[in-house]
């Protein structure tokens, strides 16, 4: 997604970036509820959206496991509320249901479901030391086949019982180079969206992006691949990134 920032009238609750400022938006494709997000709250502060995915969301077959076994389901992101909780949830009233973040936790309250365990930032990380003691604990994880393995692995170590369901794959879109490079900013949400963009780019370009990160884990992957990123969200979430945009475009 690429935006156009156009003349309006200050807010008094948001910094108001410069008119005339290009930025482009790295998101999964624009089903992806997150995207809309990003796309709506920077609509709202003056910007004229133009789409530009570099990642598509793909469902996978699985087979619905008994949710009402497990003492405690993880979903780690909106796709996967989405993808797993399309029916009715009253299994859930006596299983511990921890989102990743806060849109994550927004997805599962549409849904009839108050997340009981939701960490301070929006990382696999923080969500393994939120869920605290798991020892002999059943843990259901809803997550992307190419997630990474922190979280199972983190609470195999601690004791638990972990049934990873992979609902969805992340996949590959061509990138609009063109759009890239005339943007100002360039936001990435993910490891996957970092490979999907600079992939795309030589070395000249990728040195060329001015980049907005989610988070600390994307951060890493912009680093490893010579990119230092302009800002870094925090909190690490679609209103952090949102935010850091703002940030960074004041400071222009």
């Amino acid at each position: 997604m690429c935006c156009r920032w156009l003349p309006g009238p200050a807010r008094d609750t948001e910094p108001t970036p410069e008119p005339e400022l290009d930025l482009t938006i790295r998101r999964p494709d624009e089903s992806d509820p997150d995207y809309q997000l990003v796309a709506a709250r920077l609509a709202s502060l003056g910007a004229e959206v133009i789409e530009a995915p570099a990642i598509r969301i793909e469902p996978l077959p699985y087979e619905r496991p008994d949710l009402a076994a497990a003492d405690i389901l993880v979903v780690t992101s909106v796709n996967g509320v989405e993808l797993l909780l399309a029916g009715d949830v009253r299994c859930l009233r006596d299983t511990v249901v921890a989102a990743i973040g806060t849109a994550t936790a927004d997805a599962l309250r549409s849904r009839g479901v108050e997340p009981d365990v939701l960490p301070g930032q929006a990382m696999s990380e923080s969500l393994l030391e939120a869920l605290g003691g798991v020892a002999g604990k059943r843990v259901l994880i809803a997550t992307a086949r190419d997630a990474r393995p922190v979280l199972p692995d983190g609470l195999r170590e601690r004791g638990a019982e972990v049934e990873v369901l992979h609902l969805y794959r992340t996949m590959r879109e061509p990138v609009d180079v063109e759009a890239l490079l005339s943007a100002d900013f360039v936001t990435f949400t993910s490891s996957s969206t970092v490979d999907t963009v600079l992939d795309a780019l030589d070395p000249a370009q990728r040195a060329s992006l001015r980049a907005v990160s989610i988070g600390p884990i994307t951060t890493r992957s912009l680093r490893a691949r010579g990119v230092e990123p302009a800002v870094e969200a925090d909190p690490h979430d679609v209103d952090g990134l949102v935010d850091a945009v703002l940030r960074a475009a004041a400071v222009e």
